[in-house]
């Protein structure tokens, strides 16, 4: 396969309008002016929008996820692509890929998979609200993540990407595994679309606090400037021909997160915090089984009863990538943004 000479990199991204597309986009774009950018939209009333933060010269294509033609023939001439759209939708991810393989040059494949991976055996086993004590990590022990039920998240396109090591070598793969993402991105034209924002949501909603199980769930989270932060670092290392990072087969995968939390204990904090605002009855929280909680939020199972529990290490050894903004805690108590009545996330 033909390696690049050139220094203009043409980057391919899916999903710049969303939450994580957008804060990562733009601080790629501020960080790297210089790279070309081919954007897919689903219309073309967006365009302005997007033509603020990145440069000038965007070329934009106009489709659905399941425009396979006008994805797989951007996917074909870029150097980079970025898969901000979703990690779960195949189509999308198929002519992702069926565009790369036509491509005659080294290229790189950033796909945004997430910490769903690991659910899979709390969900065979329904022990939610429960603790897990497996840790994953993506160094030492990374070979554990070619192993996990196949029908937990997010796993069945994993598997098509991992795949590309032998199929075609010339893709250079990264699967970047978010946790449980929170925060304001610089920006406030695209809603934070958190898990944990959600929780506060339906706690508001119901009045009163609510945890699933026994609530000691354990999850890892990570605010979404953090995010970002590692998303350029990763351009940076494709736009070097590889850079430090490692690509490909099990070492595509990058854990990120900054530390643990229990579902149930931030249940308790952000029910204390609404009560002293005068925004709940009581500070107390139920302890329902799963089948009650998803009456009260459908996404309640995965969301706020399955632990997943990572540990990130080839970002920090092969990127220096380090998480440096406020914890949950902190940034959700002191800059409260939440009422009851807002729309589902998620549903």
């Amino acid at each position: 396969m033909v390696e690049r000479d050139w220094l203009i990199f043409v980057l391919y991204s899916i999903g710049v309008t969303g939450w994580v597309g957008n804060a990562s986009a733009r601080a790629i774009a501020a960080a790297h002016p210089d790279y070309e950018w081919t954007v897919l939209l689903r219309n073309k009333t967006k365009e302005e929008r997007v033509k603020q933060f990145l440069p000038q010269g965007t070329r934009f294509v106009i489709g659905d996820f399941d425009s396979h033609d006008v994805i797989s023939s951007s996917a074909a001439t870029a150097d980079i692509v970025i898969n901000w759209g979703s990690s779960d939708h195949e189509p999308l991810n198929k002519s992702i890929i069926d565009g790369m393989k036509k491509n005659k040059f080294t290229c790189y494949l950033i796909h945004t998979s997430g910490c769903g991976i690991l659910t899979g055996e709390v969900a065979r086993s329904g022990t939610y609200g429960q603790a897990a004590s497996k840790v994953y990590d993506d160094w030492d022990n990374a070979t554990d993540l070619l192993t996990l039920p196949p029908e937990a998240p997010h796993v069945n396109i994993d598997t098509n990407i991992l795949a590309l090591d032998r199929e075609a070598p010339h893709i250079k793969t990264m699967i970047v595994c978010p946790p449980i993402i929170y925060g304001m991105s610089h920006v406030q034209d695209t809603q934070e679309r958190s898990a944990a924002r959600q929780y506060v949501n339906s706690i508001l909603d119901r009045k009163k606090g609510f945890a699933v199980g026994d609530g000691k769930a354990i999850v890892n989270t990570l605010h979404i400037t953090d995010l970002s932060n590692f998303f350029v670092k990763a351009t940076e290392a494709a736009a070097q021909g590889r850079g430090g990072a490692t690509w490909g087969g099990v070492e595509s995968y990058y854990f990120v997160e900054n530390g643990e939390m229990v579902w149930g204990e931030f249940a308790q904090a952000v029910s204390k915090a609404a009560f002293e605002r005068g925004l709940l009855d009581t500070p107390d929280v139920d302890y329902l089984s799963a089948e009650e909680a998803m009456k009260i939020d459908p996404i309640s199972k995965i969301g706020y009863g399955s632990s997943a529990r990572s540990k990130a290490i080839r970002a920090y050894k092969t990127l220096g990538w380090k998480p440096q903004m406020l914890g949950i805690y902190e940034d959700y108590l002191s800059n409260w943004r939440f009422k009851a009545g807002e729309p589902h996330l998620f549903v």
